[in-house]
């Protein structure tokens, strides 16, 4: 019985994605309501699809175009300009939605230990030590001490609690930064940009707007490079 349901929503995920051209790593729940027609709690359900598609590295035109063709399949369908506040709300904040809350009342299974994402999530990533790493290769004597903090704690700390793995893409406003490392408002950007420059991260700074705010997105590459000549001589200058 359980193998039967692990089968259908594998069967149904990778239909979904293959529609949608979205990766397949697209939540089995979330390829299910995607897949399905409601006439209930049509808003909490195009609210956790607009997470899980910004999740999935869509931006926000793509998720507004994805839910209007969703919400045009629905018994009950929502304003049009329900779904584009929605979105522009998921855009605001880095929303997190787990698997014990949120979903746990979509869950295609009976058990949500059967399911594939659940499955991946909870499993151990390969352990390897990026901060010994990141001594070997010699980085901290390129790089600020703000900086190397950020590197070496911030950064990993933010992967920590969100539960992604070491190069995930994070979403952090400057305020959860500096409760992490007690780095000052002023030192953030700088020793972001420092991190950006150095080629140790991908980093899109984020924006304050009079109608909305976006986090600040910041990814470790990994694996981690060695220093390049231009690094180590600016540094030299230093």
């Amino acid at each position: 019985m359980k193998m039967n349901m692990q089968i259908r929503a594998i069967e149904q995920t990778y239909k979904v994605s293959k529609q949608l051209k979205l990766p397949t790593d697209l939540k089995p729940c979330i390829a299910s309501v995607l897949d399905e027609r409601h006439e209930c709690n049509v808003n909490d359900l195009s609210f956790m699809i607009a997470v899980e598609l910004k999740r999935l590295e869509k931006d926000l035109n793509v998720i507004e175009e994805r839910l209007h063709v969703w919400n045009n399949r629905n018994i009950k369908k929502l304003n049009p300009r329900d779904i584009e506040r929605t979105v522009h709300n998921v855009f605001r904040k880095d929303y997190q939605l787990g698997c014990n809350k949120a979903l746990a009342d979509i869950c295609i299974y009976s058990e949500k230990v059967i399911c594939p994402f659940y499955k991946a999530l909870i499993k151990n990533y390969p352990r390897t030590n990026h901060s010994r790493q990141f001594i070997k290769l010699e980085w901290p004597k390129c790089l600020g001490n703000v900086a190397k903090l950020m590197y070496v704690m911030v950064i990993p700390e933010l992967e920590t609690r969100r539960g992604l793995k070491p190069g995930s893409r994070v979403f952090a406003n400057y305020n959860e930064i500096r409760l992490i490392g007690g780095i000052s408002q002023a030192s953030i950007k700088s020793s972001l940009k420092e991190l950006e420059n150095a080629g140790l991260v991908f980093l899109k700074i984020g924006l304050r707007h009079k109608h909305y705010n976006r986090a600040t997105e910041i990814r470790r590459i990994i694996p981690l490079p060695k220093p390049s000549s231009k690094v180590v001589k600016v540094n030299i200058k230093n």
